[in-house]
């Protein structure tokens, strides 16, 4: 009795190529047991015995075998086939469709160095797909964002009775806005609306990536500086983000598909009208993105960031 092992050996291969490995087994009088693993692309070949086999027809088969894995070698590098786990991300629209994102962020504000106050903001987003072809939609959205500060050395207080005490208020602004998306995440928008804040993030590129794989793409931040600053115009900060694939990772008991979206923004800006202005800004985003692959949407994501506006009057603002 002779044993051919080969459990751990692992392939990818089109149907034809599989079928064609099963007759040859077949006719040297093997019973192969190729099971299927996912997608009808990956099998494994497991172990065959082979029983009173004479010694010129087990050299033959030996010989059909080496044969049949090299043309398998062949044909993954000149046809690669994405893996079981390997995912193409893409929005998914449908006229009519209506959502409700909610998000809160809490932030650290430094003067000059200095611990300056604390925030908590809250962001509503209400979105409608107005019209879809299946690619492309147009979007229309109503954001809606509330601020209150505190004392650095204070608790988060329950209730603002109004603008009495220094440091702590609250403000409420609506911004309306209409844009059009396509399926990989890119957005058309005209430069007179504020929101949405981060555009073309997260995107993705058209393709199946697999697990640990990563892609690159450019996006803007868009700052509403009236208030803070007094420039009346929206105020665009471009970056480049990497994204990585992690696989599937649990958030509130459920899995869904993750991944990670990181960039850094550094800019000199130029004198706009205002108050003052951002003479130099640096940035950073960290997100984790859990994503609902059924719906074609982001399911919930978290985020740790820090922005830094060196102003024209000499002082420094960093918010994280």
């Amino acid at each position: 009795m002779c044993l051919i092992s080969l459990t751990n050996f692992v392939t990818i291969a089109p149907n034809s190529t599989k079928k064609a490995a099963i007759h040859l087994l077949e006719m040297s009088g093997l019973k192969p047991s190729i099971p299927n693993v996912r997608n009808g692309l990956c099998y494994r070949l497991t172990a065959y015995t082979i029983e009173n086999m004479p010694y010129r027809r087990y050299h033959d088969i030996m010989r059909y075998l080496r044969f049949f894995f090299l043309a398998l070698f062949f044909a993954r590098c000149f046809f690669p086939c994405p893996s079981a786990w390997a995912l193409d991300f893409s929005y998914k629209f449908s006229a009519g469709d209506k959502y409700r994102i909610i998000s809160t962020v809490t932030e650290d504000v430094f003067v000059n160095r200095k611990p300056g106050y604390k925030a908590e903001i809250v962001n509503r987003i209400a979105l409608e797909v107005l019209s879809s072809d299946g690619g492309n939609a147009r979007l229309d959205a109503v954001f809606q964002s509330a601020e209150r500060a505190f004392p650095f050395d204070a608790s988060l207080p329950q209730e603002v009775p109004g603008n009495e005490e220094p440091y702590l208020y609250y403000w409420s602004r609506e911004y309306l806005s209409q844009y059009d998306q396509d399926r990989l995440g890119y957005i058309t928008i005209g430069n007179e609306f504020f929101k949405p804040m981060v555009r073309d993030a997260p995107v993705f590129p058209g393709r199946a990536v697999e697990v640990g794989e990563t892609w690159d793409a450019g996006g803007i931040e868009v700052h509403d500086f009236r208030d803070s600053l007094g420039i009346e115009e929206p105020y665009h900060i471009p970056f480049d983000a990497r994204y990585t694939y992690l696989g599937v990772r649990s958030w509130k008991g459920s899995l869904y598909p993750a991944f990670s979206v990181s960039y850094r923004m550094f800019m000199e800006g130029a004198p706009v009208p205002g108050k003052v202005y951002p003479m130099r800004i640096q940035g950073a985003s960290d997100q984790i993105v859990y994503w609902d692959d059924e719906r074609g949407q982001v399911t919930a994501y978290e985020e740790y960031f820090r922005t830094i506006l060196d102003l024209s009057d000499g002082q420094i603002w960093e918010y994280r």
